[in-house]
């Protein structure tokens, strides 16, 4: 199948670029022709050239009201790169693509599939005619959740044509921790060996509740010479980086190690003993759950969006209600010991993620809705 993949930037941002980087891989492992289509390249460029059959930069996929014409312009090297492709489907990425992809499919006569990953478009002013639009005329939609789809369709989106495929990881790349690699990803880190590790990692901006897991931990009141909290990231939507810095370490109680963003995410893993993920705004899935129950840890995280169809079963008590940093504090307290306490919890967490969430299962997904289209 020839596949026209359409996406902003293969540059690293969040858990929605891995992602797609890790399902295309898979495709092309599985015979699929992947022709890439971005906006900014980046980092993880190289690695899409690895297995894509060919890679264009473009200016723009997308269309605004106050400048039509003009956009219209920009268009015209994407519209030619996807139509010279001779596409049996259009795959795009994120709704901001939508005109492009409606355009192209519309003249390359070739369907259009579009993932949803999060409901930031709805939140965001994307206008009810688009909508109706999108539901007209793309042949897929593809939800990374059960809640994503069902936001959709409140508003207006046919649900025939919407599908849930959760997100899936390369398990191999999250493996769990022996004692003795998580007693050098400690020494890597500047983390002390015998102490309670509780991880943050992502972005530190607000909606990923980064002040309600201070608060949590200040509230747990345990001493530095018995658990740290590893904080691994950066401020990405903030107007003012630096002070959003400023700001969260005046905020931070004693206890916690601060890192930047970077790539490597299974080293602060394997110095963990759990995983937090405190989101305010509901969130697709959190590609983070996902990851730290496949390398063997136990994962607290909010009762927000796509993230209880991730940590259900006997897992479903390591949630908390949004933004309670009271829960999040008992929640922690209960896991302090666990490794002791409840030595299977982490082989659990491990098959939890093994069974559902693994690239393969994600792929299986995609590839089904997108020869469906085909057909």
């Amino acid at each position: 199948m020839q596949v026209v993949m359409c996406t902003r930037w293969i540059t690293v941002g969040g858990g929605v670029e891995i992602q797609m980087l890790q399902m295309n891989r898979e495709l092309a492992r599985r015979g699929h022709r992947i022709e890439l289509l971005f906006n900014l390249d980046g980092e993880l460029g190289p690695e899409f050239r690895s297995f894509c059959h060919s890679t264009h930069q473009v200016p723009s996929f997308e269309i605004s009201r106050k400048q039509v014409v003009r956009d219209l312009i920009r268009l015209i090297p994407a519209v030619r790169a996807a139509v010279g492709a001779r596409p049996d489907v259009m795959y795009l990425n994120d709704t901001s693509q939508l005109p492009f992809g409606l355009l192209s499919g519309l003249v390359a006569r070739t369907p259009v599939v579009c993932h949803l990953h999060s409901d930031y478009a709805l939140r965001n002013g994307f206008s009810l005619r688009m909508l109706d639009r999108l539901s007209e005329r793309a042949s897929r939609l593809v939800a990374c959740s059960a809640f994503i789809r069902e936001q959709y369709i409140e508003a207006g989106v046919e649900p025939s044509k919407l599908t849930v495929v959760h997100n899936g990881i390369e398990l191999e790349s999250y493996p769990p921790a022996s004692a003795t690699q998580r007693a050098a990803a400690r020494q890597a880190l500047g983390l002390p060996e015998d102490v309670f590790v509780a991880l943050f990692f992502g972005r530190l901006d607000a909606a990923k509740g980064v002040e309600v897991l201070l608060k949590a931990w200040r509230h747990l009141a345990l001493p530095p010479d018995r658990a740290r909290m590893l904080v691994v990231g950066s401020p990405a939507l903030d107007p003012d980086p630096a002070g959003r810095l400023k700001e969260l370490h005046a905020l931070a109680p004693p206890g916690c190690h601060w890192l930047p963003a970077r790539r490597d995410v299974v080293t602060p893993l394997h110095a963990a003993d759990v995983v937090v993920v405190p989101s305010t705004e509901d969130e697709g899935l959190a590609r983070v759950v996902i990851e730290g129950l496949a390398a063997g840890l136990p994962v607290v995280a909010s009762r927000v969006g796509g993230i209880p169809e991730v940590l259900n079963g006997d897992l479903a008590p390591f949630l908390f209600e949004r933004a309670s940093a009271v829960e999040l504090a008992d929640r922690l307290a209960s896991l302090v010991n666990w490794r002791s306490d409840r030595p299977d919890l982490g082989e659990r967490c491990h098959a939890h993620a093994a069974k559902r969430f693994g690239i393969g299962t994600m792929v299986d997904g995609i590839e089904r809705i997108l020869e469906e289209a085909v057909a």
